[in-house]
């Protein structure tokens, strides 16, 4: 498909306008953390597949095929995960996404600099947190694994003048919250 540049100039300025209001909200997942030292979903998802081959003594000869069969990242980690063990997948999942003690990338800079009124970021590390800081927008951070700190910014982020990190826990990786109003 040809890259249309009238389009695009387009919605580069109505995403200019939308930024100059300050009442944006800047999402940001596993791309971004690949910029602050972390693997891109499939390579994550290879080195898993590689352990599960390692620990299954030929048990699995080839766990590349839940890769293959499943254009799903999160229902291949889930069943390489199963594959693993829990508590094999706990340890691998922990020395994955463990604080790196990387200098964030400039990309991290770029984003904190946009004038978003809530920054939400559903990633392990806390490189956005530490970017923010060093940019003088320092952020309350929240975790998706305390399901009260998640519905109060929901029910009240907009009234909040600094921006929030929503950043996903060990723990609260996979969380559902329930609003019971």
């Amino acid at each position: 498909m040809p890259i249309d540049v009238a389009r695009n100039l387009e919605a580069r300025q109505r995403l200019m306008a939308a930024l100059r209001t300050e009442r944006t909200l800047g999402v940001t997942g596993a791309g971004v953390s690949a910029y602050a030292g972390y693997g891109t979903w499939w390579g994550v998802l290879h080195r898993l597949a590689e352990e599960v081959e390692r620990h299954s003594r030929g048990a699995v000869p080839d766990a590349d095929v839940v890769i293959n069969a499943n254009p799903d990242p999160l229902h291949c980690a889930r069943e390489l995960g199963r594959l693993l063990g829990d508590a094999r997948f706990q340890r691998f999942i922990q020395a994955e996404f463990q604080p790196r003690a990387t200098i964030p990338h400039d990309v991290l800079y770029r984003i904190a600099n946009l004038p978003f009124a809530h920054f939400l970021t559903f990633n392990f590390d806390t490189s956005n947190e530490r970017v923010h800081e060093a940019v003088g927008r320092p952020c309350a951070s929240i975790t998706t694994g305390n399901d009260g700190q998640l519905l109060e910014f929901l029910r009240n982020g907009s009234r909040c003048s600094f921006p929030f990190d929503l950043s996903a826990s060990l723990a609260g990786s996979v969380s559902s919250v329930r609003d019971e109003r």
